[in-house]
């Protein structure tokens, strides 16, 4: 996490937010230097968590969140065509609770589920070319009714995993073995044959 920025009430602040509305209200954030950083060419695609305040629903209603992607345009000086980069978002619904004995933390942790959701989609899915069953469903849509599990002090959504044909805790190692078997690599031969000093989960990804 890089930044959180609060951004107190405007008076005319919207009950019902959509995709489009998100991308205006973004860019206009990240313009007038309200949200920073900005999209830059050394990160093109930073993830923007927006957290909306109580009372303001999403389009379609009965959303508890969506993550959504567009385009930021950086016009440099003397220079016509715009400088093109991603901009990523997730939004997540301040939840209302019926009873107002709620506690802090059970307040937090609802939102914490959907923002977990959120956040593991926007990073398997985030331009809409990642991964998407055939009829849709995402890597935590898959999961979504499945009880949750604690990440810190934090309740969270399993995910979806190939490699495991189910879902799984995000907060889980890799398994050298399967990954090597993955790959199709004899582990039982060393790991010189990998040809790399370092085996982290970046290497992991890359052969992936």
């Amino acid at each position: 996490m890089i930044n959180q920025v609060p951004i107190p009430p405007s008076g005319t602040d919207p009950t019902k937010v959509d995709r489009d509305k998100v991308h205006d209200q973004l860019d206009e954030w990240i313009r007038k230097g309200t949200v920073t950083p900005a999209p830059t060419d050394g990160e093109s695609n930073p993830l923007y968590f927006i957290f909306l305040p109580p009372g303001c629903d999403i389009d379609p209603s009965g959303a508890s969140g969506f993550h959504s992607w567009d385009y930021f345009y950086v016009w440099t000086s003397g220079v016509e065509d715009p400088d093109v980069l991603g901009l990523l978002w997730a939004v997540v619904k301040t939840p209302a609770f019926a009873n107002p004995n709620s506690t802090a933390n059970q307040f937090v942790n609802k939102v914490a589920r959907i923002a977990s959701h959120e956040l593991a989609e926007s990073l398997t899915d985030p331009v809409s070319d990642g991964f998407v069953t055939d009829d849709g469903c995402e890597i935590s849509d898959l999961c979504e009714q499945l009880s949750t599990f604690k990440c810190g002090n934090w309740d969270v959504e399993l995910y979806y995993s190939n490699w495991d044909n189910s879902c799984i805790r995000g907060d889980q190692p890799i398994s050298l073995r399967r990954f090597l078997k993955a790959i199709d690599i004899d582990g039982t031969t060393g790991l010189r044959q990998l040809q790399s000093d370092v085996i982290n989960v970046d290497f992991i990804a890359s052969k992936m």
